[in-house]
């Protein structure tokens, strides 16, 4: 299925109910240590140990990737379940 680029970042993984235009970060307290988009709207990846500085729509453009889950995490476990950890 080919999805128009202006449309991606509306697509949604099955299971997702969080309406478009509302972010869990900025709208869920519950989420203590929560990174929230500034004006220019980049997120920082801390990929072992070394960091990136990403344009936060590129978590938005791959809705069913791990990084588009980040986006839609609602709590800190949930963020903790995507995280791999190196033991």
């Amino acid at each position: 299925m080919t999805v128009p680029h202006h449309q991606v970042g509306m697509m949604r993984c099955s299971g997702s109910e969080r309406p478009e235009n509302t972010h869990p970060y900025l709208d869920n307290p519950s989420v203590e240590s929560s990174p929230k988009p500034g004006k220019d709207k980049r997120v920082i990846l801390n990929i072992s140990g070394a960091k990136y500085e990403v344009p936060w729509d590129t978590l938005e453009r791959f809705p069913c990737s791990r990084l588009g889950r980040l986006r839609d995490a609602r709590t800190q476990e949930e963020l903790l379940k995507l995280c791999d950890y190196n033991k």
